[in-house]
C-alpha cells in the first residue's frame, strides 16, 4: 500500500482533500506499521480525550472556588482522578 501510495501521490495536488489524505497517511506510515505490529495498542484515543474533556469543562469553573487555594486542590483532585 505504501508503494501504492507513492505512486499516486503526484497525480493528486497537495492541497486537495485526496491529497492531503494521501500526505497524512505517508507521514504517519511508520505510526500505522507500529499499531499493526502490537495489537494490544488502541487505533485511537478517545477515552482519554472523554477524560480530559471533564478537566477543560472543569477549567471555567475553577474561576468561582471561592479562592486560589480552593481551585488548586480541586485542580490536584481531578487530575488525580483522570489519572
Amino acid at each position: 500500500m505504501h508503494l501504492w501510495l507513492e505512486g499516486i501521490r503526484h497525480r493528486h495536488l497537495p492541497k486537495s482533500p485526496m491529497g492531503d489524505a494521501i500526505g497524512y497517511a505517508l507521514r504517519r506510515w511508520n505510526t500505522l506499521l507500529r499499531y499493526l505490529d502490537d495489537g494490544r495498542l488502541d487505533i485511537d484515543n478517545n477515552r482519554v480525550e472523554r477524560q480530559m474533556r471533564s478537566v477543560a469543562v472543569g477549567r471555567k469553573n475553577w474561576m468561582f472556588a471561592g479562592s486560589a487555594a480552593g481551585a488548586r486542590r480541586a485542580a490536584t483532585i481531578y487530575s488525580l482522578v483522570n489519572s
